[in-house]
């Protein structure tokens, strides 16, 4: 969803005399608190972090906003980039602006976390970007500064050579904390050129001193960030900037393994962002190895007990290089990413939680384990972030005063001192053994099983029949079940035979297995859905036993297989009804692009042509072993978080059209070949309209098609050449339309179809079902408002190319020139909408039809595109497209326009996770499948509220935001 959403801080039940001194320095320093979310702001920041009230009172004017936007959005604003100064203003009108920008941001952020409006790692992809803009003005003020002196670099060709800076360690990795120097390095294109009289070396290593006095310089206003350019080649004693082609010499002929893992989390932040790619690119052979080599664990580890030898004052207290602290918890992870990362390429991210996320999608991590982790990272990092807000100087080091210690631990949501203690001890013990055992399972990630485990001896009594009066208790502990009779119901699934899992000649000859097995059920998400799947799985592959065999030769394999098995309903049933596909897709989380689908559906029809000499079935058959292929490829990408929500969309819409053109293709072979055709093209003066989500784009996770027929043929038109004889040319566009949607719909052993609705074509079910097209346009000369609404999600997709283009100008005159909305059919619809399809009476939350869902955003965009239609740029079928331009147009204010697209990301992230999750398009709080979404999505347990609640608070405010705006731009429109 993006924002993790806690209950309000309340300051004065964490520090109040810190929140009242915060109140009377404000005054002190000009500021008006006669609003209640002005002396809010102030008192959060004085209660939870005084050490940022300075760079709050240095910008008087920023109080006024900030307390503006907690009035209006209840949360205050992520910070936006900062505002230059002119490329030819001098130093310190620079630092200014740059110290300005760095306060402002630091402000907002902080507050963020306060306020419980998004957790640490939110905060600390945000700061991050603060600091990266900061960096990417300074870099250009700096090359400004030194090239108005010198010249501008150029090559021998006279082209300018570009400088891009590198983000290392956090910065690189977007979580940067806040009390943090950045770490820099400085390339350039080449060599070959000059500056003026002054060789290009020279020239960028003055900008790269110019850039670090910019950004360090300490002014009456501090400075902007500490700048640490020691990870660079040669390090102190290498230049400040290096050329691509020495920068590739050294690494590959004398880089040491640090700077592998230095080079981990590298990121082009600044300057010429495509220089540093390159050389990322060229680096990549030298950071990540084909070969695997575990003596890369035993480097890091020695670089880690160096950094406690030369650095560590107190272990205990110390969150960063403690044991079991921040360092040894991205130890745990970068570790495994320069072990694998040659082999899979999707590990070569440089952040630490999303690294962390692709080691579970690759099955090389347990759910468990990263889940672990995540919660301990996270209370790590929220921990330290506090201290650093706190004290006016970078620590990583909990307080020693008890006083200050209990106002720390409030104002992270624990009653006292010794609750927070009690959270830290478990997180770090919990990542010291992740880190300890880790190095045993590298080469080949295997589970260690004791015999006396609690799985191991349900294992050993699954075998034996589960008679045992203690059995319900120990399914409980072994596996971490809700439904016991249930769990029972599935184990005896898997030892019914003898050679199935639990059975006895499995368990003789492959003893290992099963307890591995309900190790990883354990493990899941939901380990009741992956136990179930798992029963279900081994019932339907033969022989068992073998299989059995097979994934425990391929341990990531089965933790991915199992992890996807607690994870999604919908994925689980399509590998259960083809298991020969889950090696492929189990581990393999790179979805391909809409270009490769379309490519891959057109190759399948293609080749079930060629092997069948056009045989229908065959050809459907083909069709549907692709589609379930990409529509697995996509969903198991979307589980593991690879995917945006348009990027979900944008490939099921390509995977549907393509479907859809092949279909027709078909249909129209068929047609031709039976009644003749109209014109050489059996297509000839027939189009397929596409409407709803599909038209837009934003076709999800077992969506429907929406689909209208429509021809251009004269009445006395008929066709010619067929073995039946001609028929009139309408009758033909009839039987070719309803072939399609057989070949769409119709049952098949390969797969289910599409499921199809064509209730939107003129006078809906009761109308005909192909219309010409003079007919269309004459109907919705005068069609209601809801059917012009409708057409504004319309697109032709399929069918003659000719009567498609027409259609599309046909589409959009009725839909964007027919006079403002009618505001109150629109109204009167939606609340239709809520009420009947919503139908949240219930407990359940609807994600697209309820109060503030999807239907409120498309409402409004669609209202204003009825409205102001005359603009050719606000013509588009998709949502976010259409409020990004109204945006632009400036017929949708910039508040609202954000809040909508704020709202759409979220409401479809968490549509696409329910849907993946459940099957189902509605989010049910009770069910423990919400709880598993709400972890998926990055929410974590906390002291102060659960995932769970964090989910269902976000989610409220975002549906409330959405129906604020809903309201506001049609009242607006009224007047």
């Amino acid at each position: 969803m993006g924002t993790r959403t806690g209950a309000r801080f309340l300051p004065r039940e964490v520090d109040r005399a810190g929140a009242q001194l915060a109140t009377t320095q404000a005054r002190d320093h000009g500021l008006d608190l006669d609003r209640a979310s002005a002396r809010v702001i102030v008192e959060s920041l004085g209660a939870g972090a005084p050490g940022v009230l300075p760079a709050l009172f240095r910008l008087e004017a920023l109080l006024p906003r900030l307390a503006s936007e907690l009035d209006r959005n209840q949360f205050v604003e992520a910070p936006s980039p900062a505002v230059r100064c002119p490329l030819d203003a001098d130093a310190d009108a620079v630092k200014s602006s740059l110290r300005a920008a760095r306060d402002e941001a630091l402000v907002r952020v902080t507050l963020r976390e306060l306020l419980a409006t998004v957790d640490v790692d939110q905060t600390a992809r945000e700061w991050s970007e603060a600091a990266s803009d900061c960096v990417d003005h300074a870099l250009a003020a700096a090359g400004a500064m030194v090239a108005a002196r010198n010249g501008p670099p150029l090559d021998y060709t006279g082209r300018v050579v570009g400088l891009s800076v590198l983000g290392m360690g956090k910065l690189g990795g977007r979580e940067l904390n806040l009390g943090s120097d950045i770490d820099i390095c400085l390339f350039y294109a080449t060599d070959e050129g000059s500056a003026g009289d002054r060789p290009l070396a020279v020239h960028f290593a003055r900008v790269g001193s110019v850039l670090v006095d910019l950004l360090a310089d300490v002014t009456a206003q501090g400075f902007a960030f500490r700048v640490d350019l020691r990870l660079r080649p040669e390090g102190r004693q290498g230049p400040i900037a290096c050329s691509h082609a020495t920068a590739e010499r050294y690494y590959h002929t004398w880089g040491r393994p640090w700077e592998r893992a230095a080079l981990l989390r590298a990121r082009p932040i600044a300057g010429d962002r495509a220089v540093g790619r390159a050389l990322l690119d060229a680096l990549k052979p030298f950071v990540f190895r084909r070969e695997v080599d575990p003596a890369i664990t035993e480097t890091l580890r020695d670089m880690l007990s160096r950094s406690r030898k030369e650095q560590l004052r107190d272990d205990a207290r110390d969150l960063k290089l403690g044991s079991g602290g921040i360092r040894e918890a991205e130890f745990f992870v970068q570790s495994w990413q320069l072990l694998w990362g040659g082999l899979h390429p999707s590990l070569q991210v440089p952040s630490t939680l999303r690294a962390l996320s692709r080691l579970r999608a690759l099955g090389l991590v347990s759910d468990r384990d990263a889940r672990d982790l995540d919660d301990a990272w996270g209370l790590l990092r929220r921990v330290e972030h506090r201290i650093q807000t706190v004290a006016p100087y970078a620590t990583h080091t909990l307080p020693e005063d008890p006083a200050r210690l209990a106002v720390l631990a409030r104002s992270l949501g624990y009653p006292d001192a010794e609750e927070l203690i009690g959270a830290l001890d478990l997180a770090r013990t919990r990542v010291r053994e992740l880190s300890n055992g880790m190095v045993a399972s590298l080469v080949r990630p295997v589970i260690l099983i004791d015999p006396r485990s609690p799985g191991a001896r349900l294992a050993r009594l699954a075998a034996s029949g589960l008679d045992d009066p203690a059995t319900p208790e120990l399914v409980v502990e072994a596996l971490g079940v809700r439904d016991v009779d249930a769990a029972l119901s599935d184990l005896r699934r898997l030892a019914r035979r003898p050679d199935l899992p639990l059975g006895a000649e499995t368990s003789a000859q492959v003893p290992d297995f099963g307890p591995r097995l309900l190790s990883e059920v354990r493990d899941a998400p939901d380990p009741d859905l992956a136990l179930s799947h798992v029963a279900t799985l081994f019932e339907r592959v033969f022989p068992p036993e073998r299989y059995a065999r097979w994934l425990l030769d391929r341990p990531s394999v089965l933790r991915g297989l199992v992890g996807l098995f607690g994870a999604s309903e919908q994925l689980s049933r399509a590998l259960l009804a083809r298991p020969q596909l889950i090696e492929t897709f189990v581990t393999n989380s790179a979805a391909p692009d809409p270009e490769e689908i379309r490519a891959w559906i057109e190759a399948a029809a293609a080749m079930g042509s060629a092997s069948s000499e056009g045989d229908p079935e065959v050809i459907v058959g083909s069709l549907r072993r692709a589609m379930r292929e990409a529509m697995l490829s996509v969903g198991v990408a979307d589980l593991a978080g690879e995917l945006s929500p348009a990027q979900v969309g944008e490939r099921l819409t390509a995977l549907a059209e393509a479907v859809v053109v092949e279909s027709l293709h078909l249909a129209g072979a068929e047609c031709a070949a039976r009644y003749g055709s109209v014109g050489a093209d059996p297509l000839a003066g027939v189009a397929v309209v596409a409407q709803g989500s599909l038209a837009a784009g934003e076709l999800g996770h077992g969506g429907d098609l929406d689909l209208l027929f429509l021809h251009d043929h004269s009445d006395e038109a008929l066709t010619s050449g067929g073995k039946r004889g001609a028929i009139p040319a309408g009758e033909y566009a009839v039987r070719l339309a309803q072939r399609t949607l057989s070949l769409l719909a119709a049952s098949h052993d390969a797969g289910p179809g599409y499921a199809i609705d064509t209730r939107l074509r003129p006078s809906g079910a009761q109308g005909v079902l192909v219309t010409t097209r003079l007919s269309f346009v004459a109907y919705h000369r005068t069609s209601a408002s809801w059917e012009r609404q409708a057409l504004l999600r319309a697109r032709p997709v399929a069918g003659d190319p000719a009567l498609r283009a027409t259609l599309h100008d046909d589409i959009a005159a009725i839909a964007y020139t027919r006079g403002p909305a009618d505001l109150g059919e629109l109204r009167r619809l939606r609340a239709r909408m809520e009420l009947e399809l919503g139908r949240e009476d219930r407990g359940a939350i609807s994600l697209k039809y309820g109060r503030g869902g999807l239907v409120d955003v498309e409402f409004v965009a669609q209202a204003l595109q009825m409205t102001y239609g005359a603009d050719p740029s606000i013509r588009t079928p998709n949502t976010r497209a259409a409020l990004r331009a109204l945006r632009a147009g400036h017929w949708l204010d910039e508040a609202s326009a954000e809040t909508l697209l704020q709202a759409e990301s979220s409401l479809r992230t968490l549509l696409h996770a329910t849907r993946l999750a459940t099957n189902r398009s509605v989010l049910i709080p009770s069910s423990p499948a919400t709880v598993a979404i709400a972890r998926r999505l990055g929410y974590r347990d906390r002291a102060e509220r659960s995932a769970l609640d964090a989910l269902l608070s976000d989610l409220a405010r975002t549906r409330d935001a959405t129906r604020r705006v809903f309201r506001d731009v049609l009242s607006q429109l009224d007047r």
